[in-house]
């Protein structure tokens, strides 16, 4: 009985140095975990205001758009004679801003698109170990977990845990601890 005691300790200590291990490596993928959801959050911040300066630029050339039709409007009335060659200019001037502001505001658009597509590059590379790393650290909670609950089995009581019920005689140990999944 005393070899079955030592065994039971010795099985104890294994599971106990188990379970440590596993809530090491457990605390060691939160970080890494923590350390991506960090970033996901970061990339995602940036895609939403890329985002908004995307429609922001569209809104932009939109307003520039309208103008330009107004001017052109107001040139074709001119050409019909309806208005003076001095009107005329200035509305030729306001065309050629229009059309300046229209080309800023394109080319903003274009920074914007691909500033946007960076960013979902960016998320898209950064989804993937995050989600990788929640799948590993819930397998490793589970483990510990487990882990715990054998190594915390009730000794009183009519019920004991199975690991205290088992004596092993001298030498077949590592046997048993090979069927057990250790």
């Amino acid at each position: 009985e005393l070899s079955a005691a030592s065994g039971d300790t010795d099985d104890a200590k294994a599971l106990k140095a188990e379970l440590a291990t596993a809530e090491a490596r457990l605390a060691s993928a939160e970080r890494e975990l923590v350390a991506f959801q960090a970033e996901l959050a970061e990339a995602s911040a940036k895609h939403a205001a890329f985002e908004r300066s995307l429609r922001d630029e569209r809104s932009r050339v939109e307003r520039a758009a309208h103008e330009r039709r107004v001017i052109e409007d107001q040139l074709a009335e001119l050409d019909d004679g309806t208005a003076g060659a001095d009107a005329l200019e200035a509305l030729r001037e306001g065309l050629a801003l229009a059309e300046e502001r229209s080309a800023i505001a394109e080319e903003g658009i274009a920074e914007a698109r691909l500033a946007v597509e960076m960013a979902r590059d960016r998320e898209a590379q950064v989804a993937g170990p995050a989600a990788e790393l929640e799948r590993r650290a819930q397998r490793l909670d589970t483990e510990a977990q487990t882990l715990a609950k054998l190594a915390a089995a009730p000794t009183d009581g009519p019920w004991q845990g199975v690991i205290e019920t088992i004596t092993v005689s001298k030498g077949y140990e590592a046997a048993l601890a090979a069927a057990l999944g250790e």
